[in-house]
């Protein structure tokens, strides 16, 4: 295996591990946005044939090819990632092959930001394995950041300009990464005056009090009256704007499950399908999520 394969693999494994739960959300689903179509280009393909073979730094038509590719992801980025995607999915020379994978970190660790922007749009796609292969892709964008941490402040400028119909997948995507942060980064988008720096206090406030229940519930220090606490906070959100109500649905959809059969219900009618559809993905997941909620009595105090 090419030595500069190892180093980023580790940490594209772990973040593909935190999605795992997301995938299936994420390949289903509402189609909100028109994702583009792929036709190959024959120079481009060739280009990644040439850069498959590259195994050895004295290897000049590889050296070649990793620098057309290279001047490529800078200038259209959005026609190479068409082109890498393509190419993946089609070439028999790139499927298990541990090279292409090595390629494909390569290039996002490289040129992150400019990958991320060519492949969002796919994830719209109606292609199951175009989608799958796009957000495989995202992973890979996000797993070979410097800091190993993905940043859902980096998909703000996207959902700026999309804030009118956000991509639905995308949602989905940032979501699943961190739940509040997508929540922060959603109230910043929404406000008059966006701003990313500050978070809103309400938003703030409502999240620190539903993480902290949930991990008192996980850690077995729950006090009497954290439950209504954190449910109070939960109700709150689920009658304002559509991103608070889909922040709800994530922490129902998360053990320790909080949140009332009445709470769910009236989510899975929102008018909002970024909202409406995740909570029937939430059903269709744990066909008996409503009855579990209705069962679900509040334990007893760990503390006093």
């Amino acid at each position: 295996m090419p030595r500069w394969i190892i180093l980023p693999l580790y940490s594209c494994i772990t973040l593909a591990t935190i999605l795992l739960l997301m995938m299936p959300r994420l390949l289903s689903g509402q189609e909100l946005t028109t994702a583009p179509q792929i036709k190959p280009d024959p120079d481009i393909q060739r280009l990644l044939e040439a850069l498959l073979k590259y195994k050895w730094p004295d290897d000049k038509e590889a050296r070649d090819a990793m620098k057309s590719v290279r001047e490529l992801t800078f200038k259209t980025p959005e026609v190479l990632v068409a082109q890498v995607l393509y190419f993946s999915l089609h070439s028999k020379a790139a499927k298990g092959d541990w090279g292409w994978f090595g390629l494909q970190v390569k290039l996002a660790s490289e040129s992150g930001d400019f990958v991320q922007r060519g492949v969002i749009p796919f994830l719209e796609s109606k292609d199951d394995a175009l989608r799958k292969e796009a957000q495989n892709w995202l992973l890979m964008v996000d797993g070979a950041r410097a800091d190993r941490v993905p940043k859902v402040i980096s998909y703000a400028g996207i959902l700026l300009k999309k804030k009118d119909q956000p991509p639905p997948r995308l949602v989905d995507y940032v979501f699943g990464i961190n739940r509040s942060k997508a929540l922060f980064l959603f109230g910043q988008i929404y406000a008059d005056k966006p701003d990313f720096v500050e978070v809103p206090r309400e938003l703030l406030w409502a999240d620190h009090v539903i993480n902290t229940t949930q991990w008192r519930v996980m850690k077995r220090f729950l006090q009497k009256g954290d439950l209504e606490l954190a449910h109070k906070e939960m109700e709150t959100l689920s009658r304002k704007d559509w991103y608070a109500r889909r922040y709800v649905l994530q922490v129902m959809g998360e053990p320790p499950y909080l949140g009332t059969p009445e709470m769910f219900e009236r989510l899975k009618k929102d008018p909002n399908p970024l909202v409406s559809e995740h909570a029937k993905h939430i059903e269709s997941v744990m066909p008996d999520f409503v009855q579990y909620l209705k069962r679900k009595a509040e334990p007893e105090p760990m503390m006093k």
